[in-house]
């Protein structure tokens, strides 16, 4: 893809504002935070009683920066070398956040030293972003150290649907949920599945019950072969992973 660009103004004048085609899977808080009693030690997020503990999101979210659109909050945050770029999360609260796709489809769109075969930006790549919303349109704009300034915009949106209609064929993207493709398909499509259940389970990790690497590698290799997509949810218990 061809990036075009045009000198920023202002305090940006030495930097490149180049624009994207994002790879967006687009579709009042909990309270007071409080104290941490005892018998929830480690735990994090959602209490299910109107509270929450600190943190909210068991990961590391580097320069989260988020806004709310209506009654939706979205946030980005810092993906450095890693591909695809600009991390893209969704919240209806401010304390339930889902993970939703990225900004940056490929980091080698901002600079072919981050090729997959040369990799010259190792803990550099995309900083600092900023997420804004205005005329119907998400913009996010962030920083390299090397390049300068980008901008992704929502010039190209993908939408997933489940059991999609004929005349949706091409509009959106379907979502085949815990099963595949029986065959190879013209247009694009994801499984969408999970390693256990949807959400952490003790009885499940405990029992040593969780697909094995093996059998996500072979589903991964059969699905990619049938021109499809595999989005795998890990889910953590409240103290992190196992």
């Amino acid at each position: 893809m061809n990036i075009s660009r045009r000198q920023a103004i202002g305090m940006f004048a030495a930097g490149v504002v180049a624009g994207l085609t994002p790879g967006i899977h687009t579709p009042a808080a909990h309270g007071q935070p409080t104290s941490e009693p005892a018998e929830l030690a480690g735990a994090w997020g959602d209490q299910g009683d109107g509270t929450y503990v600190n943190p909210i999101i068991p990961g590391d979210f580097s320069d989260l920066d988020a806004i709310r659109v209506g009654d939706d909050f979205y946030a980005i945050s810092s993906t450095l070398h890693m591909s695809p770029g600009m991390v893209v999360l969704h919240s209806k609260d401010l304390v339930n956040w889902k993970f939703i796709g990225h900004a940056v489809p490929d980091v080698s769109q901002t600079s072919p030293e981050m090729n997959w075969d040369r990799m010259n930006r190792y803990g550099r790549g995309g900083w600092a972003g900023a997420i804004l919303y205005h005329d119907g349109k998400f913009w996010v704009y962030f920083a390299t150290p090397d390049e300068g300034i980008f901008m992704a915009t929502q010039a190209d949106v993908v939408v997933n649907g489940k059991h999609i209609l004929p005349n949706h064929v091409g509009a959106f993207v379907e979502d085949i949920e815990r099963s595949t493709a029986n065959a190879i398909r013209p247009d694009p499509w994801q499984t969408d599945t999970c390693i256990g259940d949807w959400h952490y389970s003790r009885a499940i990790a405990e029992g040593n019950r969780y697909q094995s690497v093996a059998t996500i590698v072979g589903m991964l290799t059969d699905i990619v072969s049938k021109n499809g997509n595999l989005m795998l949810n890990i889910p953590l218990r409240g103290g992190g992973v196992d």
